[in-house]
């Protein structure tokens, strides 16, 4: 599923939608949310400054925003870099 999480299309969320037809035809199966926060050793990233590349760079958050509501979220995108390991891309 994470194969096209850079620019994913209309295919790919059709995609998708065949796991889930997936899942539907196979009632033990499911997918697992784990909401633990993950755990990184910040000091194996290396610290990099952008601002030269991207001068201009800022969230896109509306002025008009409502409030957020319930509890926070963390996102972790994890790459695989075996550049030979899929035939597709």
């Amino acid at each position: 599923m994470a194969q096209y999480m850079v620019q994913p299309r209309s295919g790919h969320l059709d995609q998708h939608f065949l796991n889930f037809t997936y899942l539907k035809s196979h009632i033990r199966s499911r997918i697992i949310l784990d909401d633990a926060q993950p755990v990184f050793d910040e000091t194996q990233f290396v610290k990099a400054d952008w601002s030269s590349f991207y001068p201009e760079a800022s969230e896109a958050i509306p002025l008009n925003a409502p409030e957020a509501r319930g509890n926070p979220v963390t996102i972790s995108c994890f790459v695989d870099a075996d550049y030979a390991g899929n035939t597709i891309t």
